[in-house]
């Protein structure tokens, strides 16, 4: 706790006879530097002081310096205290307080209570870490327990592992709560690592421009024709075209947007086999249908989240508007977080990722309509036709 900033409360890193020939050698050679004999000043200086001094102690005359007593002082004040404490730094600051070092005190007592703040954060900290360690601990045990089951276990026998581990329904809750965030874990880092792709295709764009100008410049210093110098000059002219660069920025951003969508369709894909006659508990069993479904549903929760939507708000090709088909899909998905809640009839549910699905679709076709030709990506294979609105249920 004795840093550099707090040395002084304690005295100093010296002791006061260090001190004292410390300021006796610097005021000495300082001394002898008005003096061409340095040497000599020096050491008459340094004996004179020396012989005054130990007059003055015979005579009983106090010519301690004020800094030196003041840190003989705080040194006898800290001695058997431990100041690497809290405690003990606390007990210091109370007997600098009692021997009138009021300031003193007043910079160690701030000193003290953000330490203890900073103590108190770390043992929540620790507290936190611990008791989310122990909460992995039962669920992976329960998981492989779960797991242990034989094919076909029925709900009883789902419900007796979970009772070991509290009432079904917190156990269950527990799992939902890891699962999602789980899955919103990987959505970010999903987010995450596009959007490192997407400045990592700049930098190649950067590079790729550089060398072209390159090459452009070369060829205009060497050409010997005014119609090639014109060709070229138009050529870097257009490269020089910061509008360009900020569309196959757009665009770059629109794609990534579209395959994130058609991800999410294929997970959409992916769950409807699934629906049919699931079992609400058995999806909390690992390795089987419902436990995949549960996890497929999760990631298309996780990518309907505020982030991913954003995304697809932001990826206009052009920069302007995706167009009023787009916004209102994206005000649907929005809204269809809780459609795909387990805790519903096999077919409500599939209706629900039929409606999903038919959401993303619509925008990525206003999306995909919005590229340029060259840009556009293929349609999506149409082999699992969706539901469409006017045969849904309202």
């Amino acid at each position: 706790m004795a840093t550099a900033a707090l040395s002084g409360l304690f005295g100093g890193n010296l002791t006061p006879e260090e001190q004292q020939m410390q300021m006796t050698e610097a005021r000495a050679t300082q001394f002898a530097k008005l003096d061409p004999s340095q040497q000599l000043a020096f050491m008459g200086y340094k004996a004179g002081a020396n012989l005054g001094q130990g007059l003055a102690q015979a005579a009983g005359v106090d010519i301690q310096d004020p800094s030196i007593k003041r840190a003989t002082m705080l040194r006898q004040l800290a001695q058997d205290l431990d100041v690497t404490t809290t405690n003990g730094l606390a007990q210091y600051a109370q007997r600098l307080q009692q021997a009138g070092f009021n300031a003193e005190a007043a910079q160690l007592g701030q000193a003290i209570t953000a330490r203890r703040q900073q103590e108190t954060q770390s043992a929540l900290t620790a507290m936190k870490t611990s008791r989310e360690l122990q909460a992995y601990s039962r669920e992976d045990k329960l998981q492989a327990e779960l797991a242990a089951l034989p094919e076909g276990a029925t709900e009883e026998d789902i419900l007796k592992v979970m009772r070991v581990y509290g009432d079904p329904k917190t156990v269950a809750a527990g799992l939902e709560r890891s699962a999602v965030k789980k899955a919103e874990i990987e959505a970010k880092a999903q987010l995450e690592r596009e959007k490192a792709q997407l400045r990592a295709d700049e930098k190649e764009r950067d590079r790729a421009f550089k060398e072209e100008m390159i090459r452009l410049q070369a060829s205009l210093r060497q050409s010997n024709s005014d119609v090639q110098r014109q060709l070229i000059q138009t050529r870097i002219d257009a490269l020089n075209d910061k509008k360009q660069e900020k569309i196959d920025k757009q665009i770059a951003a629109a794609e990534s947007a579209i395959a994130g969508a058609d991800r999410v369709i294929a997970k959409v894909d992916e769950a409807l086999p699934l629906v049919s006659g699931f079992n609400l508990l058995s999806s909390y069993v690992p390795f089987t249908e419902g436990s995949n479904l549960r996890t497929t549903l999760e990631t298309i929760k996780a990518n309907l989240g505020f982030d991913r939507l954003q995304q697809m708000r932001d990826a206009s090709p052009t920069g302007g508007a995706l167009g009023q088909v787009a916004v209102q899909e994206l005000v649907a998905l929005q809204s269809s977080l809780a459609s795909l809640d387990l805790k519903q009839t096999s077919e409500k549910l599939k209706e629900n990722l039929n409606q999903i699905k038919i959401h993303y679709k619509n925008w990525r076709e206003a999306a995909t309509g919005k590229l340029p030709l060259g840009k556009q990506p293929p349609p999506r294979d149409e082999e699992n036709k969706t539901v469409d609105f006017g045969t849904l249920k309202p």
